[in-house]
């Protein structure tokens, strides 16, 4: 018991039990005043929070210890608080003062809140009205993300009528945030989730039925389930010996759960029949036009049965209109149905017995609802205080700016959107989140206001060379690699490239043409070079990851024994037309011997034979090589062999077949063009069967060796 105050009390202690109860006789309890002088010698320190720009609710009273007697709270003043310290995310201290002691009181005070709430982007079909969410995504300047629920605008009437985007403003409940719904309406619409089927945990939407027949059941008409079967079925709703006709099967319909009308102009329908049930002689499809709102019947498997439902006054059903219907309907196949469109809270199917039949039957209804497709896809636009973030490219996240820069602000196109989440510190980055139009996030962007300078930019990027075959349709990578110089060797990394304009025709014949890129944020361009073959043709070289399995280029001898050299065979077939990627057998001390450069061919590791009909090479020259002066080109023909030890100069390999002029015989060819550096070189010739082909050649007078760029 703490007695902190001076009075009297009364005590009545009690033990109670199961039995009775057993009470002592009460004690008065008279409290003195303390005269004793006390020393503080000890002031509890406080944590307060307070959002950006508002004074914190400091307490009037902070507990104290004395050096005699218990702990208790004592009166403080606190320094006022500075207007800059609440102007921004961080935490700081102040300091109060106690009567009667030198010790300081202490007040850590955290300016944090939410810093921004997240737009959201929607797609709605032309003429439908829009659902928006009850809460919107909100980030907290302690890193969190919480969900808040959202007060929106009013929505225009009929604003849905004309195709467009759209903003409708939303408050979120308790905060000084705002956000906005961007809803583009489109007429472009596709099918979308089935409206119908049962909710999970609900009542709705549920199938209600006029009458139903033995042990059958209106829930098996939109559980996903059809059932045509004639024995031991189950899955199914008939209408058997019931004795009525002009029966009628519905959906009424709900959105998570709740009650909700929805936009229908589409109803599909699976018929059950067997010896007694069969299909209708007539029917109509009807919508529910009625000013009640419709709950669920006491039965619905029977609704008729609930005279006063509103489904039973047919005054509040009309008909459909536009019904497109099969020709004749069908108990083997789905029936499908389309009309135009409508907003209701039920559709049904209202159906007269055939003659000669016990009733009828279905096994499922299903309605899609429409739907505009989101875009996947969305470009950023960054902004520093109205211009545009020097040096950007959509691939590269981090960016330092001066710390004087005052805005930054972010647009995205295709309807997508950008979070601008402020830094919450000096040396904290302010965060671009971009997200498409469905919700997906594409990336994160970091500004830091630090005022470091960027990196040293990429001073090349690298060319590409990519196969398709006539009449396919061009699909350009959306980055290039590029290279950046360091201390000891290069770094690279990928960055987005824009491409010129592509001919439309372009791939519609054979041949090879080149597409300039242009690496965004730098002044640096990239060549893609497109080789369009025949359909069913296809290149059987290629190994761009030089990978152990794949086909695999060799050479008699290769420079690429010297340290310094970055000459290599795997450069011959990586699919690259980069001047840096290159084979050659350069020499200070050139000999006029013969070289040889090839590809042997493997399919799933294995070396097989294959046919072929072409070959492309490419060549390039500097100072001191160039194009041969002669070339032979040849298919190995001997006997099985093994990969060579040393791929990249085989003449090593004393006793590789490769090194038997027996083993490789002359292929006939025609030209494209007479051989040069710059650009490939198409050799053709009939079809021949071989493992491995090469090409033999010898340098030309002026030249130290010729050089490939590609086989």
């Amino acid at each position: 018991m703490l007695l902190y105050t001076k009075g009297s009390v009364t005590l009545t202690p009690r033990i109670d039990n199961q039995t009775d109860k057993t009470q002592s006789v009460a004690t008065e309890l008279v409290i003195k005043e303390n005269k004793v002088d006390k020393k503080i010698i000890k002031l509890h320190p406080v944590s307060i929070s307070t959002d950006i720009n508002q004074q914190p609710n400091l307490p009037d009273q902070i507990r104290a210890e004395f050096d005699k007697g218990l702990p208790r709270k004592v009166a403080v003043t606190w320094d006022k608080v500075d207007a800059k310290d609440l102007s921004y995310y961080h935490s700081f201290t102040l300091k109060g003062h106690v009567v009667g002691t030198d010790i300081e009181a202490v007040a850590n005070v955290t300016v944090e809140g939410l810093q921004v709430a997240e737009e959201i982007s929607l797609t709605l079909p032309k003429g439908e009205t829009v659902q928006l969410p009850a809460s919107v995504r909100a980030y907290h300047s302690n890193g969190t993300t919480v969900y808040k629920d959202v007060v929106w605008d009013k929505v225009p009437a009929n604003f849905s009528q004309t195709e467009g985007i759209y903003e409708i403003k939303g408050q979120l409940v308790g905060s000084h945030l705002t956000t906005k719904a961007h809803v583009r309406v489109s007429s472009q619409v596709v099918a979308g989730n089935n409206i119908s089927k049962q909710w999970t945990g609900s009542q709705l939407p549920a199938a209600i039925v006029s009458n139903t027949g033995g042990d059958d059941s209106a829930n098996t008409l939109n559980d996903l389930t059809v059932s045509r079967a004639t024995t031991d079925v189950k899955n199914r709703w008939t209408t058997w010996r019931t004795n009525t006709d002009n029966d009628w099967a519905s959906i009424l319909f709900g959105n998570s759960g709740d009650l909700t009308k929805r936009f229908v102009d589409n109803l599909s329908v699976d018929f059950y029949t067997d010896g007694a049930i069969g299909l209708p002689k007539e029917y109509v499809i009807e919508y529910y036009v009625g000013q009640e709102v419709p709950d669920l019947p006491n039965d619905v498997n029977n609704a008729q049965r609930d005279t006063n439902h509103p489904f039973n006054n047919a005054a509040n059903w009309k008909e459909v209109e536009h019904l497109k219907a099969p020709g004749q309907l069908s108990a083997g196949q789905t029936n499908h149905f389309t009309f135009d469109k409508v907003e209701t809270y039920a559709v049904r199917m209202r159906m007269k017995k055939a003659d000669g039949t016990a009733g009828v039957g279905l096994t499922e209804i299903t309605i899609l609802g429409s739907k505009v497709p989101s875009a996947t896809s969305s470009e950023i636009s960054i902004q520093v205080d109205g211009k545009k973030l020097e040096h950007f490219n959509p691939s590269k996240t981090d960016y330092h700016i001066p710390q004087a820069s005052k805005e930054i602000t972010a647009t995205a196109s295709n309807n997508g959107l950008v979070t601008v989440v402020p830094a919450t510190s000096e040396k904290g980055a302010t965060r671009l989140i971009l997200k498409a139009e469905d919700g997906t996030v594409l990336n994160e962007y970091r500004i830091f206001r630090d005022g470091e300078k960027e990196s040293t930019g990429p001073v090349v990027a690298e060319n590409g060379a990519m196969t398709v075959s006539v009449g396919d349709k061009l699909q350009l990578p959306t980055q290039a690699t590029v290279y950046y110089p360091s201390e000891t060797d290069w770094k690279t990394d990928k960055l987005a490239v824009e491409w010129d304009a592509v001919a439309e025709h372009a791939t519609d014949q054979e041949g090879t043409f080149e597409v300039l890129g242009h690496i965004l944020g730098t002044d640096l361009t990239t060549k893609m070079q497109v080789t369009v073959l025949a359909r069913g043709n296809q290149i059987i070289s290629e190994n761009a990851s030089n990978n152990a399995t794949a086909s695999k280029a060799f050479a008699s001898t290769t420079n690429d024994t010297d340290a310094a050299s970055n000459d290599r065979i795997f450069y011959i077939n990586d699919g690259r037309f980069n001047e840096d990627g290159r084979w050659t057998n350069w020499s200070r001390t050139p000999k006029d011997q013969e070289v040889s450069v090839g590809v042997l061919f493997k399919k799933n590791g294995q070396i097989t034979p294959r046919s072929v009909g072409k070959v492309a090479i490419q060549f390039f020259k500097d100072s001191g090589t160039d194009a041969p002066a002669t070339m032979v080109l040849e298919r190995y023909v001997g006997p099985t062999y093994s990969e060579p030890s040393t791929i990249s100069r085989y003449e090593e390999n004393a006793d590789h077949p490769f090194n038997k002029a027996e083993n490789w015989q002359e292929i006939p060819y025609k030209v494209s063009e007479p051989s040069m550096a710059g650009k490939p070189i198409d050799f053709t010739f009939d079809p021949i069967q071989t493992s491995a082909i090469r090409a033999r050649m010898t340098r030309k007078s002026t030249t130290q060796w010729p050089r490939n760029g590609r086989v």
